[in-house]
């Protein structure tokens, strides 16, 4: 991954060849693995022993793709080339604890995946750039769900509106980004929008806190905020088990209120010929988390599960994405 980076530095040029990189590095390098690149494209051989990046090899010099290689490569593939020892293990079983699951037997851990990168901060920032290169590569919910007629007005319309009245409680919401585009592009709502997630993440938020309170919350604890207009979630459950998410659903029902509605931002796989990018997804939700990405019928059984509603599912305009946001009451 850093071959081509670590040629500009020794050579000061956009090539590396055999020589100059051994002179440079003080040491000999058996460079028989560039056969193999250059044959799969992601270097041209311009001479003998002598290479230079091709568009390929220039596009994974980008942070947030090197990151998504090295958490690929480092954790998920480690994790998943013990998946036929593990599922032997446990009797072809697949399991919903995300503390004793595939991810624990592959990297030999006790600790739950989001602990592991907490317990790991080089792993940790490798997974941030990665997530946050892949949200960047597909339209924000805020461009394509009708926030301001299905939830602003609304709300404005029907007294709502005073000091105290929260529009929008983002659950695990990370550093605030989802909180911070909806209070730009809805003034409306700065003051009257909250910020949860665990108080190690919040520390590093720079969310303007003059706009948007912050709150640290465990999900999985009694949901303190009552009665706002919009619970909302960014690709969260698709993270944990239905065991987990029925835990987490119950305590945001008995903060709701007749007006109070849910909004869960997730994945919503098709009944039949997934994409394989898609499927995919779903396996390393259950390599890492012991989770799942799951089909509109396992969405709404489990969210009938709690005695909520699906009122309906608003699917993003790109024909290619199965983005979504879930409506619940």
């Amino acid at each position: 991954m850093h071959l081509q980076n670590r040629a500009r530095t020794a050579q000061g040029s956009s090539q590396i060849s055999k020589d100059a990189y051994e002179e440079a590095r003080g040491t000999s390098r058996d460079f028989r693995i560039m056969r193999l690149l250059s044959a799969e494209g992601y270097a041209e051989e311009i001479a003998e022993w002598t290479w230079s990046p091709t568009g390929l090899s220039k596009a994974m010099t980008d942070v947030s793709l090197e990151a998504c290689v090295v958490h690929s490569f480092d954790t998920t593939a480690r994790v998943q080339s013990h998946l036929p020892e593990y599922f032997r293990r446990v009797g072809y079983q697949c399991t919903t604890s995300h503390g004793d699951g595939p991810f624990q037997y592959g990297m030999q851990t006790d600790l739950s995946f989001f602990d592991f990168l907490h317990a790991h901060p080089e792993r940790a920032l490798t997974f941030d750039a990665y997530m946050t290169g892949n949200r960047s590569t597909r339209k924000h919910w805020l461009e394509w769900f009708p926030f301001r007629k299905e939830v602003l007005d609304p709300w404005i319309q029907g007294t709502r509106q005073d000091d105290d009245s929260v529009l929008l409680v983002d659950m695990a919401g990370g550093r605030g980004r989802d909180v911070t585009l909806l209070t730009q592009r809805f003034p409306e709502a700065k003051s009257h929008v909250v910020l949860q997630d665990l108080a190690g993440t919040l520390q590093d938020s720079k969310v303007d806190r003059g706009s948007i309170s912050v709150c640290a919350h465990d999900i999985f604890a009694s949901q303190p905020i009552t009665g706002a207009e919009i619970y909302y979630t960014h690709f969260v459950l698709h993270d944990f088990s239905d065991e987990r998410c029925i835990i987490m659903l119950n305590h945001v029902k008995a903060a709701m209120r007749p007006h109070s509605r849910i909004l869960l931002n997730e994945i919503v796989l098709p009944e039949r010929d997934c994409p394989s990018f898609f499927a995919a997804a779903d396996i390393t939700m259950m390599t890492n988390l012991s989770a799942l990405a799951r089909s509109e019928k396992q969405w709404r059984h489990l969210i009938e599960s709690v005695g909520l509603d699906v009122i309906r599912i608003w699917k993003s305009p790109d024909a290619e994405d199965w983005e979504a946001v879930i409506e619940v009451r």
